[in-house]
């Protein structure tokens, strides 16, 4: 599914702390691979799930990255979506802020995100993990 326009954009998903439940070993064991396998061919080529440390009100923020804002679109069209969406209840009641953003720039640094990524596995931020998923492998 090749789309015409290849700017991809970024969705980010951040779920509510307050007085809800999520599931994160459900979460990740059951409903990131199903979206994965389900949105993987309309081209959602990563994913990454993140918790927020120190946020009083996310619990937890997932970043997809699409190839662009017409495979989104397909995406959400697609009879596929209904099933992810019907999983949530699974994991969670938390009401959830869906943005999607397209990317007007990006500079990458790769010794800052190296020492970043040292400095989070450190004794201080021991409440931090990440997982990512690559829907091209």
């Amino acid at each position: 599914m090749s789309s015409t326009t290849e700017t991809p954009i970024y969705v980010t998903i951040l779920y509510h702390t307050s007085n809800t439940r999520f599931g994160m070993a459900y979460y990740l064991d059951h409903h990131i691979p199903l979206s994965k396998n389900e949105w993987g061919p309309y081209e959602m080529t990563s994913c990454v799930v993140c918790d927020t440390v120190k946020s009083s009100e996310y619990a937890v923020m997932v970043i997809a990255t699409w190839r662009s804002i017409e495979s989104w679109n397909k995406a959400q069209e697609a009879d596929c979506t209904k099933a992810i969406v019907e999983d949530v209840k699974n994991y969670t009641d938390a009401e959830a802020v869906v943005l999607v953003g397209s990317v007007v720039g990006r500079e990458n640094h790769v010794g800052t995100w190296k020492l970043e990524r040292e400095r989070r596995s450190g004794a201080e931020t021991s409440g931090f993990w990440i997982y990512a998923i690559d829907t091209n492998s």
